[in-house]
């Protein structure tokens, strides 16, 4: 397993939790840790099965170089899943504009409005206060296939936060997970691509 991050601090937590995992289950587990800035990095294996991005897009400034690399690293049949913070999710808007409000008092719905836009970077989103490229499933879809990969499965999640929602957590998730129309507007996106 390869496990890459940008920074030292990151890779030092990952660590701490392998050593947690290798207790938990009782055996060593095999990963190099690289410290690289994905922008630049360009993996010296051919033969990935899968690819986990965690909120990483909206953070390179090519996300489809990147996707390229990882596209010509990945074995036929391997897959990249990604997950991110959705766009439409209305509780990200919110806390997203009061996280802008108090950084930049002087901003106005205007220049909030900015991070729906798109900036050079086909299917991404801009915020044009820290450079981040946000992505819808159907505009992160469309990169991936323009990438190679072919989108696979899109699911939703962060409907019911089990703060307020208690035991009923789980169940709220699954019910919010199967509306039509409501759906789509989860916390959280997680897409599959596959290379065939």
């Amino acid at each position: 397993m390869l496990a890459i991050d940008g920074s030292a601090e990151q890779i030092a937590i990952a660590r701490k939790r392998q050593r947690y995992f290798e207790e938990y289950f009782e055996r060593p587990l095999d990963i190099t840790f690289v410290r690289a800035d994905l922008d630049d990095y360009v993996p010296d294996m051919d033969h990935f099965t899968v690819t986990w991005l965690s909120s990483v897009l909206a953070y390179v400034r090519d996300q489809e170089a990147v996707l390229a690399r990882i596209y010509a690293s990945t074995q036929q049949h391997g897959a990249v899943i990604i997950t991110d913070m959705n766009l439409w999710n209305p509780i990200f808007l919110y806390s997203e504009w009061q996280r802008r409000r108090k950084a930049y008092p002087l901003e106005n719905v205007a220049e909030f409005s900015k991070m729906f836009l798109r900036k050079g970077t086909v299917g991404a989103r801009y915020d044009r206060f820290e450079d981040h490229q946000y992505f819808t499933v159907t505009t992160l879809s469309s990169l991936l296939r323009k990438t190679g990969f072919s989108p696979f499965s899109t699911a939703y999640s962060g409907f019911a936060a089990p703060m307020v929602f208690g035991r009923y957590a789980a169940r709220m998730e699954s019910a919010f997970s199967r509306l039509p129309g409501v759906r789509t507007f989860g916390f959280f996106y997680l897409i599959t691509g596959v290379k065939n």
